[in-house]
């Protein structure tokens, strides 16, 4: 956890009736165990789509406005989305347009880089992390 916030973050995921489940404050190793098993559990077919979405969401989060969700289709495939907060309104205008698509998610290719994008929650202020997710684009 980086200097400036009072708690680490919350674990959440979803219930079968994809309804939040909110596990509390989290520590990082926790959070990479927890990560770990759900990547490496990840099946191919689910019974339904509210089943793989329980199984293979979860999120980071400090606050409402920001936050880490990760959603793993498969060992290398997994989506994040995330929001950070107090980022001038334009930097999201200027990235939309000049990119033509979500500024905010990230297609990870492996589980160590799920690592790295939770090590980086965990450890730095938010325009630093912005910053740095910018760069790894």
């Amino acid at each position: 956890m980086w200097i400036g916030l009072k708690s680490n973050p919350v674990w959440s995921g979803l219930t079968l009736d994809l309804r939040v489940r909110e596990d509390g404050p989290i520590e990082i190793n926790e959070a990479l165990r927890r990560a770990h098993r759900i990547i490496a559990n990840v099946e191919p077919y689910y019974k339904s789509g509210e089943e793989a979405m329980a199984a293979n969401n979860f999120v980071l989060s400090f606050a409402k406005d920001y936050f880490f969700t990760f959603d793993v289709h498969s060992p290398t495939n997994i989506s994040l989305y995330y929001e950070l907060p107090g980022l001038p309104w334009y930097k999201r205008f200027v990235r939309d347009c000049t990119r033509g698509r979500n500024w905010n998610g990230r297609d990870l290719e492996s589980e160590s880089r799920v690592y790295r994008m939770i090590e980086l929650f965990f450890t730095l202020p938010r325009i630093e992390l912005d910053a740095v997710l910018e760069q790894e684009r």
